[in-house]
């Protein structure tokens, strides 16, 4: 199922900060708890929090009763709620990817 059905249809959202899901999520305004894994994961998931628009995990809170209560957290904090939605406004006034395709195509040809 494409991720951004699912997205269009949660409140939060539980990954582990892989940047698709991450930033598909931010881009649709949700908040979201990460446990990050490996690799990029931690400093996604640490840059996102920042925000306010998310929660990070550490591996010692991995256990059901600290997830569950976390993203209980999440869904009653309506400042993460509108953190969120800022986040999701800056992703929404970003220029789209294929100007800079353009772009990058125009340098190709020698064109200014």
């Amino acid at each position: 199922m494409p991720q951004g059905i699912l997205l269009n249809r949660a409140t939060a959202v539980v990954s582990h900060a892989g940047a698709g899901t991450l930033i598909g999520a931010a881009a649709a305004g949700r908040v979201q708890l990460n446990p990050p894994l490996s690799a990029d994961q931690w400093e996604n998931a640490d840059l996102l929090a920042v925000t306010g628009a998310s929660l990070t995990l550490e591996t010692n809170e991995r256990d059901a009763a600290t997830i569950g209560a976390a993203v209980e957290r999440l869904l009653a904090d309506l400042a993460a709620h509108a953190a969120a939605q800022r986040v999701r406004a800056d992703f929404a006034a970003m220029p789209h990817p294929r100007t800079a395709v353009a772009a990058i195509e125009l340098q190709g040809t020698g064109t200014p």
